[in-house]
C-alpha cells in the first residue's frame, strides 16, 4: 500500500475532532524538522504538534475518513460500525471553517436586503472559502455545487448582484 497524503487527527479535549490536511506552511515545517539540520534551540518554534487552523480547510469526519475515504493511521486501529453514520447535535466552526463562511454570506445577504452596500471582497472571500470543503462537511448537500464551474458562476452571479 502506498501513502499519497498526509492527514492529522488533534484528538484534543474541547479542541477540534476532524481529520485535517496541514497547510503548505506547516507540511514545509514538518518536513524541515524531520528531513533538515537540527540546530539547537530552546522549542519555542518546533513545527509539532499541529494544530489546525483556518488555511487547513480541508476537514474529514472522524468517521467518514475510515468509512468512506480511506484515511487511517492503521487499518485495523478501530473497527468502523455497520449502519448510518453517527450523527453529532452540535456543529462548531472549529471543525469546520466552512460554517463561518455560510454565517458570513448570510449576515451580507441581510445587510443587502437592509439597504447596504455588497462588502463584495467579504462575498467573494466567503464563497472561496466554500469551494474547500469535503464530501465530509456538514455544508456539503447546500454548497457542493461550487465545486462545478457553471454552478459556481450562476450562484456567485446571483449572490454578488
Amino acid at each position: 500500500m502506498q501513502c499519497r497524503d498526509l492527514f492529522f487527527h488533534p484528538a484534543r479535549f474541547k479542541g477540534p475532532r476532524t481529520i485535517f490536511a496541514p497547510s503548505p506552511k506547516q507540511y514545509d515545517s514538518l518536513i524541515n524538522l524531520l528531513m533538515g539540520p537540527h540546530p539547537e534551540s530552546d522549542g519555542r518554534n518546533c513545527a509539532i504538534p499541529l494544530h489546525p487552523t483556518l488555511a487547513n480547510r480541508w476537514r474529514y469526519d472522524p468517521w467518514d475518513s475510515m468509512s468512506r475515504f480511506n484515511i487511517f493511521r492503521d487499518r485495523y486501529e478501530r473497527r468502523v460500525r455497520n449502519g448510518p453514520k453517527p450523527h453529532r447535535c452540535v456543529q462548531s466552526g472549529v471543525d469546520w471553517p466552512e460554517l463561518g463562511d455560510q454565517h458570513t454570506i448570510l449576515i451580507l445577504q441581510d445587510e443587502v436586503r437592509d439597504g447596504k452596500p455588497l462588502n463584495r471582497a467579504a462575498m467573494e472571500a466567503a464563497l472561496e472559502g466554500l469551494k474547500r470543503i469535503t464530501q465530509s462537511s456538514p455544508l456539503w448537500n447546500d454548497w457542493s455545487g461550487l465545486q462545478d464551474p457553471v454552478i459556481c458562476a450562476a450562484w456567485t452571479a446571483s449572490l454578488l448582484n
